[in-house]
Parts: C-alpha cells; structure tokens; sequence
C-alpha cells in the first residue's frame, strides 16, 4: 500500500495525481513506516510497562499508514489529530549519493506549530560488509536536529549533566529523532556522513507541522 501510495502520486498533495508518480527506493519504504510507527502502551508479563521504542520488545513500534502520511480527504480517519501529519517532506537520495565523509546533506524546514510531534527518520540501505567485519556498517551516516546552530539531537553530555555523551549510532542503518512540542521556527534536519567508503544513497522521511524551506544549506537554513 506504501508503495502504490508513491507510484500512484499521492505524494506529497495526499491526492492521486499523475504528475507526482514516482518509484520509491527501498530505503524510503521503511524510512516512512518507522517515521510513522506508534509506541505501544502495552505491559509486561510482570506488569512493568513494556520498554518504548526502540527496544528489543518492540522494536520502533506499531506501523500505522495514517500517521505516516497525508491520505487523501475522502478517507475517514479514526485517529487524534496529533497523529495525523499535516504535512510530510521526503528525500529520497537514489541519485545524487553521498562519496564522502563531512559532505552532510539534509532539509530545511519550518515548524509552524506544536500539536504534533516534530518527527525524522533517516534509513539507508549499506553496502555487503565482509563476513568478519562483526555486524560493523560499512558506511555509517548519523542524524542531527539543528535549531539556529544548535544541535538538539543527539543530546549532548551538557544536556545530561556530563554523565552521558552519545557519540553517534556505529551499528544500526535507521535513526529517527522524536521532538515534542517543538518550537515555532526554522529547523535543519541532517545527514552527517561520518564514514563513507563506498558512494552512499540514502532515505530521509519528515513528519509534522512544517513546510521544506528550499534552496537552503546547513549554514543558510
């Protein structure tokens, strides 16, 4: 259904257009699932509640195609307001790969409310390692919400009191960033290549109050 969602261009008005037909890389396919995907409330046998995504449990959560993408007007949607995107932005980077590290790439954006969350997921399918390479990524890329120069995500060790510093995820294919409530105002959601051995596309799927500020670059957004 995601797929026919694109090749039949419901992307990006949430109505069947011609015009806007496109074929999905597979790495966007699950960009958009997971970027949408809901938490589940359920508790564990013990009675704790279940651990929030991601987790071991439950992975990035429960895939719900309404909270993905915009549908189109006919269809009646029986789910909050907060859960349904206004609005959603992709990059789909089959193309124009990225062949090296510190070549960030990413999407301009402005929040103009904060009912819904503020969501972006970043996938990319990585080259076949070696069979000794110990699950190790042979291109690794890592996602970053900036806000007028600050980055809010990852959290630094600032932010955490010095105990905890998160430099970066060397081991996984998918990040995704959930921002609360998020401020009225301009943001830039980036790709950071932090090791590029072989040219590398890449996914990036955003959800929320926004709208894509174009022909903006990291410095100017």
């Amino acid at each position: 259904l995601l797929r026919q969602y694109f090749t039949e261009g419901f992307y990006p008005s949430g109505e069947k257009t011609s015009a806007d037909e496109f074929v999905p890389s597979a790495a966007l396919l699950k960009a958009v699932m997971i970027n949408g995907a809901q938490a589940l409330k359920g508790f564990e046998s013990d009675g704790w509640p279940i651990d929030p995504p991601p987790s071991l449990k439950q992975g990035w959560g429960r895939i719900e195609l309404a909270a993905s993408v915009p549908l189109p007007s006919s269809v009646n949607l029986d789910v909050s307001h907060a859960n349904t995107p206004t609005n959603l932005i992709i990059l789909d980077d089959v193309e124009d790969k990225i062949t090296k590290s510190g070549g960030e790439r990413g999407l301009c954006v402005d929040v103009d409310g904060s009912i819904e969350d503020l969501r972006a997921t970043l996938v990319w399918t990585d080259h076949p390692g070696s069979m000794d390479a110990e699950g190790a990524l042979v291109n690794n890329l890592d996602l970053q919400l900036v806000k007028a120069g600050d980055v809010l995500w990852p959290l630094s060790g600032d932010d955490l009191d010095g105990v905890f510093h998160f430099n970066g995820d060397y081991y996984n294919n998918v990040e995704r960033v959930i921002w609360s409530e998020p401020e009225v105002g301009r943001y830039w959601i980036n790709v950071k290549p932090t090791r590029v051995q072989v040219a590398q596309p890449f996914a990036l799927a955003v959800t929320g109050q926004v709208t894509e500020v174009a022909g903006k670059t990291k410095a100017t957004c």
